[in-house]
């Protein structure tokens, strides 16, 4: 049992040092930057209920992931404007190597990010749940 205790720490301190995120970390960390900097104040952003869809097959590289949640920021006035829906897809080339592009709901006109975003990126019979 002693020896299960040291190699859990061994594992745990290596993680820390080099890292050790998923694929899907990699992704939501690089949805909610590019995300973020698409509002005026991108420091103040505030991501909820926030979940991942594979669009390409899962494990496998260059990798897409759909990212798709909430984000709220402040406006112009200093004030928190109200949650808004947000898609993402990130392009994976290897485990550590990623970046995204991300559109906002509120962002847009009309029905352009339900049908060109939210449905493309969003809307899968499974996903990999909310993180």
């Amino acid at each position: 049992m002693k020896n299960l205790h040291i190699k859990i720490l061994v594992y745990t301190s290596i993680c820390l040092l080099i890292g050790c995120s998923s694929p899907e970390d990699l992704a939501i960390q690089a949805a909610k930057a590019d995300v973020a900097k698409l509002l005026k104040d991108p420091d103040s952003a505030k991501f909820t209920d926030v979940f991942v869809v594979h669009l390409t097959e899962k494990g496998k590289y260059p990798a897409i992931i759909g990212v798709c949640g909430m984000v709220n920021g402040k406006n112009a006035f200093g004030a928190y404007a109200g949650a808004s829906r947000f898609a993402a897809s990130a392009f994976l080339r290897s485990n550590k190597e990623v970046t995204a592009m991300g559109e906002i709901e509120s962002l847009m006109k009309g029905s352009t990010f339900q049908l060109v975003y939210w449905n493309r990126t969003c809307l899968k019979e499974t996903n990999s749940g909310i993180k």
